[in-house]
Order: C-alpha cells, then sequence, then structure tokens
C-alpha cells in the first residue's frame, strides 16, 4: 500500500512540474516559416526555392509538350494506346479526371501550385519596405502569375489561393473569368511595385539586371498574353 500511495504522489509531482513549453516541440535543424523570411539570405533561398518549379516542367509538367499535343503542333503516340495514355487521350480530347488519373497530368497541376504556395509564403512574410524583400514579394507576384496562367490555360477556373493552406484547407473553384482576373491582379502588383523603385529589375542596354529573375518586360509581357487569352485587345 505505501508503495502504491508513493506513485501516486510522484505521479502528482511528475504532472505539476510538467507546462505547455514542454509540449511545445521544435523542428529540428529548421526554421519556422513565420521567422525565416528575415535576412537577405533567407529572402534569396525563398525565392529561389519558388522559382525551382520551373526545372521541373519535362514531361507532366511541359507547358510546351502539353500545349503541342493540344493543338495542331504535334500528335501524342507510342509503342501501344497505354503507352503515356494520358497524353494520347489528351490529344483526342478525351482525358477523364476520374478515369484516367494520369500522372503526368497531376504533375502539371501540382507544380504550378507548388509554386503559387511558395510565393504565398514570401508575400505573407518578406518585409516590403526593404530592397531584397520587395524584390521578392514583386517576384512572388509574378510567379503567382505565371502560376494562374498556366493553370487556366489547362484547366479553366482556379480556387483563388492567396494565403498559406493548411492540410484541412479546402477551397471553391472560382469561374474562369475571377480565375483570370485574379491572374492580371498578380501581375499588376509586380508592375506597380517596380514603378515604386523597388521590385523587379529592368533590363537596361540588352542587358539582364536580375540574376534569372523576372524582369519588369517579363511581368509586362505575360500581362499582355493574360489579356490575349481574355480576348481584351484594348
Amino acid at each position: 500500500m505505501r508503495q502504491i500511495i508513493l506513485l501516486i504522489a510522484c505521479g502528482f509531482v511528475l504532472l505539476n512540474a510538467c507546462t505547455e513549453d514542454h509540449l511545445t516541440v521544435l523542428p529540428d535543424g529548421r526554421e519556422l516559416v513565420e521567422t525565416f523570411y528575415q535576412t537577405d539570405e533567407q529572402i534569396i533561398l525563398a525565392l529561389n526555392g519558388a522559382y525551382d518549379p520551373f526545372q521541373h516542367i519535362i514531361w507532366g509538367g511541359s507547358t510546351f509538350l502539353w500545349g503541342s499535343i493540344l493543338s495542331d503542333d504535334a500528335i501524342a503516340g507510342g509503342e501501344d494506346e497505354v503507352d503515356q495514355k494520358g497524353y494520347q487521350v489528351a490529344s483526342r480530347f478525351l482525358a477523364d479526371p476520374v478515369e484516367d488519373k494520369d500522372e503526368n497530368l497531376r504533375d502539371f497541376y501540382t507544380l504550378w501550385w507548388r509554386m503559387n504556395t511558395r510565393a504565398n509564403a514570401i508575400i505573407a512574410y518578406a518585409d516590403p519596405t526593404t530592397q531584397l524583400g520587395s524584390l521578392g514579394i514583386a517576384n512572388a507576384y509574378f510567379l503567382k502569375g505565371m502560376a494562374y496562367f498556366q493553370l487556366i490555360r489547362m484547366f479553366g477556373g482556379m480556387p483563388i489561393i492567396d494565403e498559406i493552406p493548411d492540410i484541412n484547407s479546402k477551397y471553391s473553384r472560382a469561374s474562369i473569368s475571377e480565375s483570370w482576373a485574379a491572374a492580371e491582379t498578380y501581375l499588376r502588383n509586380a508592375i506597380e511595385m517596380t514603378k515604386g523603385g523597388k521590385g523587379l529589375g529592368v533590363r537596361t542596354n540588352q542587358r539582364n539586371p536580375s540574376d534569372g529573375y523576372a524582369t519588369l518586360g517579363a511581368a509586362q509581357a505575360l500581362l499582355g498574353k493574360v489579356y490575349l487569352y481574355q480576348e481584351n485587345y484594348p
């Protein structure tokens, strides 16, 4: 009996010694999202991460490949009917989102949403009053415009996601006109930030000042394509 009482007493001592802080475990070797986008080095790393999906635009993520087989430029083929089936049914405009769970099509979809999510984090946490923070945010708006441009062309109206979603987030699909309007807003934001003296680089005398990042001309050209796809010629 004395041993039982002693164990119960020890239990009470241990419970009282625990606090909320003991239950908060920080990720080992990784920065928290809320504190990461502060230094110039962190902004560059985040911006490079947001641009990273461009490295994967091959096969499923290739805008050139999908654009070619969905036009008269190319006909999708293979050894048989199931060789790259997703491309073959898409080229005949017979792709079914339920029946044809095609890896290439999924890669295209997730690639651009990954870009959008990473851009959202930069916009949310970077400091717009600093030169590099402004550069990061302007580029993030450009990347959001690019992501939506590619997604709308391929799938029509998209959810408008301007936050960092968690695993339980659910979004309704916007209309195609609302989606195009969102793409326009992102690109105009990038352009307006640059007009204020910060933001995107400006090409002069054929020299690119942006080390591979988008320039003001790139944002203006992409906005022009967004207008063109809507037949908004003026």
